[in-house]
């Protein structure tokens, strides 16, 4: 695209500006913005519908009537954690850095839990698919 080095609206196909009449030669580069991988959109499109899916489940679980006093603490810390897990997908899709931040913090936190618990072979696989998720987006997130 050509733009005016005077005034930086268009040019016509003549080299001649359309707002300041002047003619100029010369392209000035347009910043292209930044496209997410095919890998990123659908992953988070499955932790977005996984999340929503939990929300549903929890509020089930508090809406019982007869129920324990620690199903509703559960079906809260529920509803808490699969409400930051759709709001960190949502703002991963955006290319947002601090929620690129925040989920692999927390799944830094969780890896190290589950390294405790002697669970190698969950934190093999979930490094593995984070890196390979994000490998090719990390550039993008501004």
């Amino acid at each position: 695209m050509k733009k005016c080095i005077h005034c930086g609206s268009l040019l016509g196909p003549t080299g001649k500006c359309y707002q300041c009449g002047n003619e100029s030669q010369t392209e000035i580069l347009v910043p292209q913005a930044h496209k997410r991988s095919k890998s990123l959109t659908i992953f988070m499109g499955i932790l977005i519908a996984t999340s929503l899916l939990w929300i549903v489940l929890a509020l089930a679980i508090i809406s019982a009537a007869d129920q324990a006093a620690y199903l509703k603490v559960v079906g809260g810390t529920l509803i808490f954690s699969a409400s930051m897990d759709l709001i960190i997908a949502i703002f991963i899709l955006r290319l947002k850095k601090w929620a690129f931040d925040i989920y692999i913090g927390l799944t830094g936190i969780n890896c190290i839990l589950r390294f405790l618990t002697f669970d190698f072979i969950s934190v093999l696989i979930r490094l593995s698919i984070v890196y390979l998720i994000f490998r090719h987006d990390y550039e993008h997130f501004a």
